[in-house]
């Protein structure tokens, strides 16, 4: 798993760096690992010095030009004078490392639906708040696998989420699954749009990809699109449920401050899941590098 964190910051810095070089920016260092402690320099070319440092924990890419010349020695390294460039080269070095984390999820993306397929997911009830009952008064039970609302195929929480919100006041036929029977309960959404569900959605499989070689990226990128608008949705979801004091809502499980991880976290999770499923690593892999996009250009 940490190697995996490696890659993606390497790419990250990548990024930067290939950008960097392109419009001239000085970088006088790359290095592997963390910048402290000892370090052996492996090799110089580009006028850049690549570093090995003892903690390899990601990486970084001394990029001068895009701070100010207060800091020339704080690379260790004899600098040219520095040059002056324009805000849009300067802007698109900066943003390089978040567009080589996209561009790493979407290949990532890509291959997985080449070797393995598209993800298929199964969602389930996970709670039934009790602030909202319609859901618990209709018969709805905590673990019914939740197959479609209406004729609409559910396959993500987000997308019963969203259809639900899109038929505020409406009455609805759940269609789920409970101990192998197959059960539909018919209840009346609020004015909201919700009914009293929280779902969680795993991965349960992998479907070969009907498609060209012409196709397959398409949908690889509409792919893409919709996990990293499910990731946008769970963030937002997270800060309501922070301002909420963890408590559920929009049928998402409640969120609160002890459900924001660091680095030793996501180790252990993506350890977990390689445990279970190694497949999983695929979609591990993509999350983690879109969310260093979304971590990144959050400032």
């Amino acid at each position: 798993m940490l190697g995996i964190l490696s890659v993606l910051i390497i790419v990250h810095e990548c990024g930067h760096f290939s950008v960097a070089r392109f419009f001239g920016f000085q970088t006088p260092v790359f290095g592997f690992g963390l910048p402290f402690g000892p370090h052996w320099v492996v090799g110089k070319r580009w006028g850049t010095e690549f570093r090995v440092h003892a903690c390899l924990l990601g990486g970084y890419v001394a990029i001068p030009e895009l701070g100010d010349e207060s800091n020339q020695d704080a690379f260790g390294v004899p600098l040219k004078p520095f040059k002056k460039f324009p805000i849009w080269q300067r802007a698109l070095v900066a943003f390089a490392g978040v567009g080589f984390n996209m561009l790493f999820a979407y290949l990532v993306t890509l291959v997985m639906f080449f070797v393995l397929g598209q993800p298929i997911y199964s969602t389930s009830i996970d709670s039934l708040p009790k602030e909202n009952p319609i859901a618990a008064r209709a018969g709805i039970q905590k673990g019914d696998e939740l197959v479609s609302i209406d004729s609409f195929k559910v396959t993500t929480s987000d997308e019963a989420v969203s259809y639900l919100s899109a038929h505020k006041s409406t009455p609805v036929k759940i269609n789920v699954i409970r101990d192998k029977q197959p059960m539909t309960i018919e209840m009346t959404t609020n004015s909201n749009g919700k009914v009293g569900m929280a779902l969680i959605s795993k991965l349960v499989t992998y479907q070969k990809v009907d498609g060209n070689s012409l196709e397959v990226p398409g949908l690889a990128f509409s792919k893409l699109c919709k996990l990293t608008w499910s990731m946008l949705d769970a963030l937002g979801q997270m800060v309501q449920g922070l301002a909420a004091g963890g408590k559920a809502s929009g049928g998402h499980p409640a969120v609160g401050i002890q459900d924001l991880h660091g680095v030793l976290a996501v180790v252990a999770i993506g350890a977990n899941i390689a445990q279970q499923d190694w497949s999983q690593l695929f979609i591990f892999t993509i999350m983690i590098s879109m969310d260093l996009a979304i971590i990144n250009l959050a400032p």
